[in-house]
């Protein structure tokens, strides 16, 4: 009766089993190759040799990293420029007086017309006023001052006493989109590091003169800084 049970058992189990596989889509011939799989599978593991070395690296590659990363903390404490002194000449870091936009400036492009620029660049001679472009020509360094040589001379024996400053971050701070344009800053606004509102300066677009546009930022709200440029012309 046991014997019977057991028979019974299995052959439920087997039934049960055929019936489950057969519900997920499985054939017979499926199923004999997902055996196979299996067992060539169970072939391929790495022995238990094989495991503990892997465990092995495992561990001595992460003793390893912990290590590293506390050398390199204690390389960085000893790298600072405080405990470098007295060791290395390192010059300590100061910022650019004249990195500030002050006064007036007029903002111009290499690829205006020769003629709008060498006016601007001989009235810029007259009223010590700077010219401000935002970068270098596309053909680089060379070609830009090559075309800023060719702009400073003239018909006459001497050349025009002027030139350019080179300032993205000026191009940027008072979002200058055309040029030429014409900006008189007042005194203390728009430092480094410091926000810059469209009430901290005054601007003139167009393409005009330097002493029209001089006139025409007279009448704004930073006189005092205009007035000492045309004194300049005066003198």
């Amino acid at each position: 009766m046991i014997y019977i049970r057991s028979c019974l058992i299995g052959v439920l189990t087997l039934f049960y089993s055929h019936f489950t596989l057969a519900n997920i889509g499985y054939t017979p011939d499926e199923l004999k190759a997902l055996a196979k799989l299996e067992q060539q599978i169970a072939s391929q593991a790495p022995s238990l040799q094989t495991q503990q070395d892997i465990e092995t690296q495992q561990q001595t590659s992460t003793q390893f990293i912990d290590h590293a990363r506390q050398q390199a903390i204690q390389w960085q404490e000893k790298l600072t420029p405080s405990s470098l002194r007295g060791i290395t000449n390192i010059p300590t870091p100061t910022e650019n007086p004249n990195a500030a936009p002050t006064g007036v400036m007029v903002f111009v492009s290499l690829t205006m017309p020769e003629s709008s620029l060498k006016a601007l660049l001989k009235q810029s001679e007259v009223w010590q006023v700077p010219l401000v472009i935002r970068g270098v020509l596309p053909y680089g360094f060379t070609a830009t001052a090559n075309t800023i040589q060719s702009l400073l001379q003239t018909n006459e024996k001497k050349p025009i006493n002027s030139g350019f400053a080179i300032s993205p971050e000026w191009f940027q701070t008072f979002n200058i989109q055309e040029v030429p344009t014409f900006v008189a800053v007042k005194p203390g606004r728009c430092l480094p590091k410091q926000a810059c509102s469209e009430s901290d300066y005054d601007i003139v677009k167009g393409n005009v003169s330097l002493p029209d546009a001089l006139e025409h930022l007279a009448k704004g709200d930073n006189p005092d800084v205009v007035r000492q440029v045309l004194q300049r012309r005066k003198q």
